[in-house]
């Protein structure tokens, strides 16, 4: 080794010896030691001023609002918007949940709206959607012609015409394949919107069933939520999950005028945080009961075409937002291969500085466990190891891909 890298050990790791397993150049050998330290050194940046903010789920979760006994709250009217393709059997399980939601005002009315917009299905859905609606005043049906001229791509121009016509100021979102976790999953979910905020992100997350492609799906959703959640927390909003999230029409109508939102067939959730949220503007509700469940994708084939729709507008992120993102990620994947050159090359004879260049990860994948625990997610340290390596090499091999076969419709 070279004179400073072993000035390095002398000083820090008192009694460790350099003695190669295997013998690299001096050159390639301070560069691998250098590597290590510059992703470790990332990992705690980002460790340190963003994901340690997830231990405020603990307060989070507990979090239960109640019915204000002021006007105020009599007169927050909110209409839920549901964009729905070919999904009459999944409307006939799930949206009955949604209209007999427990929404009220003081006087026991009901305090909301469902507007689910059927976009040119060619399935049972408009006659599931006119059964329900007999027997449901406060759902309103918007239906969308196969031969329509469509003034957005997507889901987006589904989206815009339910809002268009949404009674309310305040509108939440969720999918047709969605199942609100209870009764109040409207009240908590709008519950940030009597403190001034105007968009609200909430966790969509996916039912647990047999398979590793429903472990790992789980284990990301999470994953992506804790990020949210973190970085929100920082004062960093970046995205939102339009399986269960909140917003006013003002902001929407901010983010539908501006130049880039028609430019994705998708990715409305993230564009609209991306363009219009704020510090002050965002909240996280992370109380269970606000959660929504779907069924998870069952083939891989059916997973990367979803991945396509979801990943797409990562490129529209605030530049502060991708950098950081980037860097971790890429610290992630640069460790992996780096530790493993480094075990090769002195392990175990500097067992304490292999120790150290753990313990990032290893906080990282303790603060994912803590976070999963909080979500009521029945998941493992063990678990979080490996997906974190399977996630690296979704990130290396996978996530291209789907950008590059990016598609221009949502289903």
């Amino acid at each position: 080794m070279d004179f400073w890298i072993q000035e390095f050990v002398s000083n820090y790791v008192v009694g460790c010896t350099f003695t190669p397993a295997v013998t690299f150049a001096p050159m390639i050998a301070n560069l691998i030691l250098i590597g290590l330290l510059l992703v470790v050194a990332i990992q705690v940046a980002v460790l340190g001023g963003v994901y340690f903010k997830l231990f405020s789920l603990s307060k989070d979760v507990r979090f239960e609002p109640e019915f204000d006994d002021n006007e105020a709250c009599a007169t927050l009217f909110v209409s839920v918007i549901i964009c729905a393709k070919n999904e009459a059997e999944n409307l006939k399980s799930f949206l009955p949940k949604i209209l007999a939601q427990n929404y009220r005002y003081l006087s026991e009315a009901i305090a909301f709206e469902v507007v689910v917009v059927n976009d040119a299905s060619d399935d049972a859905t408009g006659a599931v959607l006119n059964e329900l609606a007999t027997k449901n005043r406060h759902l309103k049906i918007v239906t969308i012609d196969a031969a329509e001229r469509r003034g957005f791509p997507g889901k987006k121009f589904a989206l815009s015409r339910g809002i268009a016509i949404a009674s309310g100021n305040w509108i939440v979102c969720t999918d047709a394949d969605c199942e609100p976790a209870s009764e109040m999953w409207l009240h908590y979910m709008v519950a940030p919107f009597r403190k001034d905020k105007r968009i609200i992100a909430g966790f969509g997350g996916y039912k647990r069933t047999s398979g590793w492609l429903n472990i790992f799906i789980r284990y990301e959703t999470m994953h992506t939520f804790f990020s949210l959640y973190a970085f929100a927390k920082a004062g960093l909003p970046y995205m939102a999950v339009g399986r269960n999230m909140a917003f006013t029409k003002e902001d929407f109508a901010k983010a539908e005028a501006n130049p880039t939102w028609e430019k994705l067939p998708s990715g409305d959730d993230d564009l609209l945080v991306s363009l219009c949220a704020t510090k002050q503007n965002f909240d996280v509700v992370a109380y269970p009961e606000s959660f929504t469940w779907s069924d998870a994708k069952s083939s891989l084939k059916e997973y990367v075409a979803q991945k396509q729709r979801h990943v797409s507008t990562g490129k529209y992120y605030p530049k502060k937002i991708k950098a950081l993102l980037g860097l971790f990620a890429l610290s992630i994947a640069l460790w992996w291969p780096l530790l493993l050159l480094f075990c090769l090359y002195s392990y175990p004879n500097n067992l304490l500085i292999f120790v150290g260049f753990l313990l990032p990860i290893m906080f990282y994948v303790g603060l994912m466990q803590f976070g999963a625990k909080q979500l009521r997610e029945r998941t493992n340290l063990l678990g979080w190891l490996g997906f974190l390596l399977c996630w690296t090499i979704y990130n290396v091999v996978l996530a291209p891909y789907i950008l590059w076969k990016n598609k221009m419709h949502w289903k």
